[in-house]
This record gives C-alpha cells, sequence and structure tokens, in this order.
C-alpha cells in the first residue's frame, strides 16, 4: 500500500491518495472444484479491502482531528 500525503504542513481540507496492489494467486488442487470457492473468494477480498479503506478513513479523521487541536 502507498500512502501520500499532501505537500504542505496545514493539510487540512488536502485529499489523500492511496494506491493499494492486491493479488491473490489461487492453485488449487486438481480435486477441488473451483467455481464453488471463487464466490467465497471473491467475497473474502471485498470484506478484506472494505476493512481496508474504513481503517485507512478512520486514521486519516484522526490525523485531521490532531491537527485541528493544535
Amino acid at each position: 500500500m502507498q500512502f501520500t500525503k499532501p505537500k504542505t504542513e496545514d493539510s487540512l481540507g488536502q485529499e489523500y491518495e492511496t494506491t493499494l496492489s492486491y493479488l491473490v494467486d489461487v492453485k488449487p488442487k486438481i480435486w477441488l472444484p473451483v467455481h464453488l470457492i471463487e464466490g467465497r473468494i471473491c467475497k473474502e477480498i471485498k470484506s478484506n479491502l472494505t476493512c481496508i479503506r474504513e481503517e485507512a478513513q478512520k486514521m486519516i479523521g484522526d490525523a485531521l482531528q490532531d491537527q485541528q487541536s493544535y
């Protein structure tokens, strides 16, 4: 994950940009019915990415709140 901070120290109102690369490489066994687990993997990836987004937004919100208190 790459997190880019604004260029200035006074960053209130600035937008933050995050780039996340996510690679899933699954090599199933021959006997594994891929179509049965494909939906589960997709669901879990979406859940993981949602959690990452929520945590990142929380961190940015906390940082902005800390800046405002100075």
